[in-house]
C-alpha cells in the first residue's frame, strides 16, 4: 500500500507499515553488528601489524642515526689517530 501525503506535508504512515520498518532496522542493526563482530579481529590484526610497522620504522631510523654517528666518530678517530702517528706517538 503506498504512502499518502497530506497537504501539510506529513506522510500518514500505518501501524503496519511502521512495525515492518521496525523490523527492518533490527534486522540491519542486527547485520551490521554481526559483521562488525566478524570484522574485529582483522581490525586488530591490521592495527597491530601498523603499529609493528611504525615501530620497525622506528627502529631503522634509530639504527640508521647510530651508524651515521659511529662512521662519523671513525673518521674523526682516524683522523686523531693519524695526526698521532705523524708526531711520532703511538697507541
Amino acid at each position: 500500500m503506498p504512502l499518502e501525503g497530506t497537504d501539510s506535508g506529513t506522510v500518514l504512515v500505518t501501524l503496519a507499515q511502521a512495525r515492518r520498518h521496525a523490523e527492518i532496522t533490527a534486522e540491519l542493526r542486527a547485520a551490521r553488528d554481526r559483521w562488525t563482530t566478524a570484522l574485529d579481529p582483522v581490525a586488530n590484526y591490521t592495527a597491530t601489524r601498523e603499529a609493528r610497522a611504525a615501530d620497525s620504522l622506528q627502529a631503522h631510523c634509530r639504527r640508521d642515526h647510530a651508524d651515521l654517528h659511529d662512521q662519523q666518530l671513525q673518521r674523526v678517530l682516524g683522523r686523531d689517530q693519524d695526526e698521532d702517528l705523524d708526531v711520532g706517538v703511538g697507541l
